[in-house]
């Protein structure tokens, strides 16, 4: 995973209207996250969103997913631990930059697949009790046994109510909810036939690798981006520091999967660009749609990433003049990877003899992100859309109407009183993208632990906060910082460049991380809202924010060299 630029992939930009085009829809794009980026600054500062607990302790039966929202200007001891927190990092990323580029990627991959090995043993988690973990857990064991009869509609219904039936919905009803969970379902079923049914640990390993895997394919982005030793090492530092990121692992679901599923298929796509023939070219875009595809078998919402590297393909081919034809062979890639994201649902419908076509419509979801059920947090999850669907006997028209009327009473209530829209989303945006840990410490206790959580567990997993979630909060802040610092860099650079000669890989990588990241936070403004699910857009931050140390380190350094070269002169 070197740096892999090559001179084949250095293209000239000529004068035609459509790089000059490509060029400033790039720079407004990244201009458009840099204001984004400004504003979750902000939030992070003004706001600590945190989850609320019924006990003193640390478990599932503790933290509730409702939070606390602390809200002011941020403390001295905050500013102080923010200070040390950029001074630390810019330290590091200079010492880190003195070990060859190979031998750091390889230090980074080793820290981060220790540490998240070190997490899950901390943690020691003998089941998950998460709704949807349990019951794909459920489902996964069911098929494996061969028991057909709990996928009928009449289970888990009065007169058939076997124990099971207290705790979870029936099958039948899970997947006529939510028929997208039959991708996930595929990977239980693989983890738990190769490892054993119910091995929680094992599947959490299996995260912490494809966890490595997207910080190696992070590693390429910030190469191409124009990460140069010292940038890569902020990469490092960053990464290192990031506690989301190492506790992403503990999540029993195929989140982290599907991202890095996603993101090997947008790296695929810049090699692609970079290669020498249209053969292969051709064969590596091939490849990289069928990875999207199972990307989006376990993740449907990931389709952002699909939807942003078509963009960046765009923007590219634009940019460079050339290869126009991967424009065309987009479009019957794009159904192919759309093909294979649906096939799961129907492996579940053969292998149950059930079909599963009463779903909720798309617009559920975002009737849910623009609901404020009671007691809840804004745009997160309620009841509301499973009820009608039950009361509905899983009508679509039904639950389609519902819909339209949830969405169009809020929009109404919000043009009535805009202030009570702006704290809605105030509210929702904070408690995506300003929770210091994105959901991983209550991922990370959502089952019984073994050894109670004690120790490290419970220092980091502490109901009343400590220094671990301090931390946190100063790390989020600054990983806002030093993403702002790195975009207004990169959109001065792009500027100026505007004319001059780019690669093909670099404006494709700053391309597809601007546009996945803009499209992320555009789809959870409206969507359901968890911080899981913005997790890992923030991560896609990481190369932006080591390409702000990288300009921080690179001005200190002028600045230096002028107080040196003023010495000499008075000298």
């Amino acid at each position: 995973m070197a740096h892999l630029q090559s001179e084949h992939a250095r293209v000239t930009v000529r004068p035609h209207l459509q790089a000059r085009i490509s060029a400033w829809l790039e720079i407004l794009a990244i201009a458009a996250q840099c204001a984004i980026v400004f504003m979750l600054l902000a939030f992070s500062l003004l706001f600590t969103p945190t989850f609320t607990y019924r006990f003193h302790v640390p478990g599932p039966n503790s933290i509730m997913e409702r939070m606390n929202f602390s809200m002011g200007l941020p403390s001295l001891g905050f500013i102080g631990g923010l200070i040390v927190f950029i001074l630390l990092v810019l330290l590091v990323s200079s010492l880190l930059a003195r070990m060859p580029r190979r031998g750091m990627l390889l230090f980074l991959l080793a820290f981060v697949t220790v540490a998240q090995l070190g997490w899950i043993l901390a943690i020691d988690l003998a089941d998950y009790q998460y709704p949807d973990s349990s019951s794909l857990m459920d489902a996964a064991a069911s098929i494996l046994q061969g028991r057909t009869e709990k996928f009928a509609p009449d289970y888990c219904t009065p007169g058939n109510m076997p124990t099971g039936c207290i705790k979870l919905p029936s099958p039948y009803a899970y997947f006529s909810w939510y028929p997208f969970q039959s991708g996930p379902l595929l990977w239980f079923i693989g983890i738990f036939a190769l490892f054993g049914i119910g091995n929680i640990t094992a599947f959490q390993i299996v995260n912490a690798l494809m966890v490595t895997g997207i910080t190696a394919i992070l590693w390429w982005f910030g190469s191409a981006l124009g990460l140069d030793r010292r940038g890569l090492a902020a990469f490092t530092a960053l990464c290192c520091t990031c506690l989301p990121l190492l506790m992403y692992c503990a999540f029993v679901y195929t989140n982290a999967v599907g991202l890095c599923f996603m993101l090997l298929g947008a790296l695929l796509i810049g090699r692609a660009l970079a290669a020498r023939s249209n053969i292969v070219s051709l064969v590596l875009l091939a490849i990289a749609f069928v990875v999207f595809g199972l990307g989006m078998l376990f993740k449907t919402t990931y389709i952002i990433v699909l939807l942003a590297a078509i963009i960046a393909i765009a923007l590219t081919v634009l940019r460079c003049g050339k290869r126009y034809w991967l424009l065309i062979a987009v479009i019957p890639l794009t159904w192919v990877a759309k093909t294979i994201s649906g096939l799961s649902i129907r492996f579940l419908e053969s292998w149950s003899g059930q079909s599963f076509d009463k779903s909720m419509p798309m617009l559920s979801w975002i009737a849910i992100g623009l609901d404020h059920p009671k007691g809840a947090v804004p745009g997160w999850w309620g009841p509301n859309a499973v009820d009608t669907w039950t009361l509905s006997g899983g009508d679509y028209q039904v639950q389609l109407d519902t819909a339209k009327h949830t969405i169009q009473h809020a929009l109404t209530g919000f043009a009535k009183s805009p202030m009570s829209a702006v704290e809605f989303f105030v509210a929702k945006l904070t408690s995506e993208w300003s929770e210091p840990t994105f959901m991983t410490g209550l991922y990370s206790q959502m089952g019984r632990s073994a050894s109670g959580f004690s120790g490290v567990a419970g220092v980091v997993l502490n109901p009343k906060g400590g220094f671990v979630l301090d931390y946190e909060n100063v790390a989020m802040s600054g990983m806002y910082l030093f993403a702002f610092v790195g975009i207004v860099a990169l959109v001065r650079r792009l500027f100026v460049e505007r004319e001059q000669s780019h690669e093909a890989d670099a404006v494709y990588a700053r391309s597809l991380l601007s546009v996945a990241f803009l499209g992320g936070f555009l789809c959870y403004v409206l969507w359901e809202a968890k911080g899981i699910y913005t997790l890992p857009f923030y991560l896609m931050l990481i190369p932006l924010a080591a390409y702000g140390v990288q300009a921080a380190l690179a001005g200190i350094s002028q600045l230096n060299g002028i107080r040196r070269s003023r010495s000499d002169s008075v000298q």
